[in-house]
């Protein structure tokens, strides 16, 4: 059967010309000697990724903060200006979130609140409320950059396919028409380098940047920030540690490991 075309539909709203000019519009880059390397952009979504309590909310403090003003944070991040930062937690409880807002304050050396930071905890919400909820955060406040810490708790079932289509349609949509960033937390499947679900698949495929944080191997109170997925050109990855429950970013480099043959791993369980 040939699809019924609506003629109501407008086509030249989708049209591209050679002729229009669209600039990548950087919010937050990564400083690496003379060169940055962009990480957030405006229109675009990214995604922060991990094993569970792998830092990931102290990780995603540290962008944060970095947005509230322009300028360079901790020698590393690069704010192109003072945005609007709105800051949403789905699995925190209140005085987890609280700690989130303090700590976002003491990186930048406030003794109170920005005036350009807000941040609200969902927790309490059904799966759906969640989605209203920030829907209506996104259209009334219209915030730069949007941070859905726990991005799986907008939908009931991460590996249910049609959830995870309407989440990723509802973040293209926020940030095409507002032209704003959303950065997703999400965990990786246990054991796994893969983000959980169909959510995780979608949000891969989606996302300007995929941010990976890990604890080191050998040292566990370092964890690793390392690009894993990007449009752009890779960081090199570094590391942060935790003291008086502020992220401080050190200059320990992770051991590499060297990449080992199957016949290696087989040897390794031969008895001679």
């Amino acid at each position: 059967m040939a699809l019924k075309i609506d003629d109501k539909i407008n086509i030249s709203e989708y049209e591209l010309k050679t002729t229009m000019k669209f600039d990548i519009e950087p919010l937050l880059e990564i400083k690496e000697g003379a060169n940055t390397r962009i990480i957030m952009s405006r229109g675009n979504i990214s995604t922060s990724t991990g094993q569970a309590k792998a830092r990931k909310t102290f990780a995603v403090t540290l962008f944060t903060s970095s947005l509230l003003e322009s300028g360079l944070t901790y020698n590393k991040f690069i704010s192109r200006g003072k945005y609007l930062v709105i800051y949403v937690l789905t699995e925190e409880s209140k005085a987890h979130s609280i700690m989130v807002g303090k700590r976002i304050e003491t990186i930048k050396n406030r003794d109170s609140q920005p005036e350009n930071f807000r941040f609200f905890n969902v927790r309490k919400c059904s799966p759906s409320q969640r989605v209203d909820i920030i829907t209506e955060i996104c259209y009334s406040l219209k915030p730069d950059i949007l941070i859905i810490d726990g991005v799986k708790d907008l939908v009931s079932d991460v590996n249910n396919i049609e959830q995870a289509s309407a989440i990723e349609t509802l973040l293209l949509k926020i940030t095409d028409e507002l032209n704003n960033h959303i950065h997703c937390v999400i965990h990786q499947n246990p054991g796994s380098d893969k983000m959980r679900g169909h959510l995780g698949t979608s949000l891969m495929q989606k996302s300007e940047t995929v941010i990976v944080i890990s604890k080191d191997i050998e040292q566990k109170q370092y964890s690793i920030i390392k690009p894993s997925e990007t449009r752009n050109e890779d960081f090199t990855e570094f590391a942060f540690l935790i003291e008086n429950g502020i992220p401080v970013l050190t200059d320990y480099k992770p051991m590499k490991k060297e990449k080992r043959s199957k016949k290696d791993e087989q040897n390794d369980d031969c008895p001679y």
